[in-house]
């Protein structure tokens, strides 16, 4: 009887070892990626730079003052053409950014953009190359080529979308998308990751076990689907917000279940992009129904043929959960305004989401715990 994921007798080649090292680097940058984007749209600083992929002409940031005035003078022509947007309600207020005090402030916004675009550039260059090693390697491609070249592709997007983001110059029309990709992006690195980790390449469980863990995978699904939902819900509060504080008090909201939402003097695509109070309230609310998914699931998952790793991967999720529950209430009695917790509400969203790519891999691929042989079980000088 064949049995997946069993790591008594490992069969990694050296290969699989060395792509295993680059994809977590992969998976470490992208985490670092996501706070930073994070920063800069809490910064303020995602329109200091106006054009992409160059900046006056190159990839580098300027290096004398007479090219730090030539940039600058782009931002401000760019920031006053945004402003006149606004002013005539085209674009909410958070869409033309922070203004900076004098140069020195310009230049750390600036920088901090840079720095985001810069660690994209990485990012996608240390992903290229793992393509290309696979595309060398058999039995790299074997395990995992196809979808790594499908992460290339969305890292392609995501770059082109970013620059799209900017050349339209609204921050946050549409940033969600951003946000969202980048989601799907580090869900596919990590489920690469358990590939190359697998001694062997994947083997699916039994259909008799398949079938037993329908109920839970169906729920797994539906809770990756509405995180998912939740990181975009929450890109769309922060785009929303133009520097103003989240409403403070929890679980009420201005001391009301359902306070007023639909802003009648504006149109739907206002209220759907900039209406801070109703996006505020729909993430809150939504959150509810993520929790009662994962719950669910996490039931359906304890009680099914599940196993050692799905069960402990599972146990992750819930205290991730949890985590991710108490810095969202914290974030919300500290109007939003405290960085440190915005940024970790934000990377523990991305955690959340992947420990449930986690679960969802172990139901496919994982035989029950008691179907494994384990080393304690088997006579002396006996291997599985």
């Amino acid at each position: 009887m064949s049995t997946s994921l069993n790591l008594q007798n490992p069969s990694y080649d050296a290969a699989s070892r060395s792509m295993v090292s680059w994809l977590g680097v992969l998976l470490g940058f992208l985490v670092f990626l996501v706070a930073v984007g994070g920063f800069v749209r809490l910064s303020g600083s995602g329109l200091s730079i106006p054009e992409w992929p160059f900046i006056n002409g190159s990839l580098l940031p300027p290096f004398s003052d007479a090219d730090w005035v030539t940039v600058k003078q782009e931002f401000l022509r760019d920031h006053q053409r945004l402003k006149s947007m606004q002013e005539a309600g085209a674009i909410g207020l958070g869409h033309i950014g922070r203004f900076p005090t004098d140069m020195a402030d310009f230049k750390v916004m600036f920088y901090i953009e840079w720095s985001h675009r810069a660690l994209a550039s990485f990012i996608g260059l240390i992903a290229v190359a793992c393509l290309v090693i696979s595309l060398r390697k058999k039995v790299l491609w074997n395990r995992g080529g196809q979808l790594l070249a499908t992460v290339v592709i969305l890292l392609i997007g995501q770059a082109t979308l970013g620059g799209f983001l900017v050349k339209s110059g609204t921050s946050t029309h549409f940033l969600f998308l951003h946000l969202g990709m980048a989601a799907i992006i580090f869900s596919l690195v990590i489920w690469l990751l358990l590939s190359f980790l697998c001694p062997s390449k994947p083997v699916k469980v039994d259909s008799e076990i398949r079938s037993k863990r329908n109920l839970s995978q169906r729920l797994l699904v539906l809770a990756m689907v509405v995180t998912w939902l939740q990181i975009v819900f929450g890109a769309l509060v922060a785009g929303s917000r133009a520097g103003a504080a989240v409403i403070s008090d929890w679980p009420l909201m201005n001391g009301q279940l359902v306070p007023d939402l639909w802003n009648a003097s504006q149109g739907f695509w206002w209220n759907a992009l900039d209406n801070s109070v109703m996006l505020q309230w729909v993430h809150r609310s939504f959150a509810w129904f993520v929790v009662a998914m994962i719950l669910l699931t996490f039931i359906a998952v304890v009680r099914s043929p599940a196993g050692e790793r799905q069960r402990m991967a599972v146990h992750l999720v819930l205290g991730l959960l949890l985590t991710q529950m108490a810095l969202g209430v914290m974030n919300v009695f500290e109007g939003g305004m405290n960085t440190i917790l915005a940024l970790a509400h934000l990377v523990t969203g991305f955690l959340l989401l992947g420990s449930q790519v986690v679960v969802l891999f172990d139901m496919r691929h994982e035989q029950p715990a008691e179907f494994v042989p384990r080393a304690y079980d088997l006579p002396v000088g006996k291997t599985a």
